[in-house]
């Protein structure tokens, strides 16, 4: 703040040019605000990160879903130890009547490959790499990181792996 002139410390400040205010309260006036401002923008950057966490899980989660465990998924592929065992669980329970395991999604085949087709036109190297470097801006940006340490590069890796194998 020292190197600005008069005029811009008034602009910062955002105070009538006609007050005539010494020099160190100006500063201060202008110091105030502008420490405001980046604070305002480091919570603006803090909750975009926090958001892009949780929709990055809500992508990976339901993707997962629909393309390993869903009832048409599942007559479809090969069965995975998770699922084997989600498959075992489901038919205690539905034997037992009790209420543990995922609910089954009841999709039709023609929405599961439409939803294959889609992750596989959406879901591209050039979709990640732009991914890669927003998160790296973010993380930059943010005071304190994402609020987990490589929880949102586990999801991201996640959901590339999961968009590679079975779309």
């Amino acid at each position: 703040l020292a190197s600005f002139s008069t005029s811009e410390l008034v602009n910062i400040a955002a105070i009538n040019p006609a007050e005539k205010l010494p020099g160190l309260v100006l500063r201060r006036l202008a110091g105030a605000k502008l420490s405001t401002q980046i604070h305002e923008e480091q919570l603006a950057v803090q909750l975009s990160a926090e958001a892009v966490e949780a929709l990055a899980f809500l992508l990976w989660r339901h993707l997962e879903h629909y393309l390993l465990y869903s009832s048409t998924a599942t007559a479809v592929t090969p069965d995975t130890p998770y699922q084997a065992t989600l498959r075992r669980l489901n038919e205690t329970k539905e034997k037992n009547d009790l209420s543990f395991g995922a609910p089954r999604s009841n999709i039709s085949q023609f929405d599961l490959e439409r939803l294959k087709a889609d992750a596989r036109s959406t879901l591209n190297e050039t979709f990640f790499e732009k991914l890669d470097d927003i998160v790296d801006l973010v993380e930059k940006r943010t005071t304190t990181g994402t609020s987990s340490a490589g929880f949102l590069q586990a999801i991201i890796r996640r959901t590339k792996r999961l968009a590679q194998l079975h779309t």
